[in-house]
């Protein structure tokens, strides 16, 4: 679905492959993530629950481990070369 401040990309078995590259798997998961970004540098990741909190915050690390998070879904905002992109990430146990 697409808002006027957030465009989320929807999640399902197929890999998660957003416009400008980047891609989150996997996604579900039990809680550690891999981000692909085509070479593009990130230089802050956050992670948003529900509620808009910030819970995680990061700088260029590809490897998210999310494990000690409960089920449920999750945003993440990637500062990337000049932008921000959103995904949706969801946690299952």
């Amino acid at each position: 679905a697409t808002s006027s401040l957030f465009n989320f990309n929807s999640v399902g078995l197929s890999e998660n492959i957003n416009e400008a590259g980047v891609k989150i798997f996997p996604n579900p998961s039990a809680g550690i993530f891999q981000l692909e970004t085509n070479g593009k540098n990130i230089s802050e990741i956050k992670i948003y629950n529900i509620s808009g909190e910030i819970i995680y915050s990061n700088t260029g690390n590809s490897i998210i481990d999310f494990s000690e998070h409960p089920s449920g879904v999750y945003f993440v905002s990637l500062n990337i070369a000049g932008g921000v992109v959103f995904q949706k990430l969801v946690v299952v146990r």
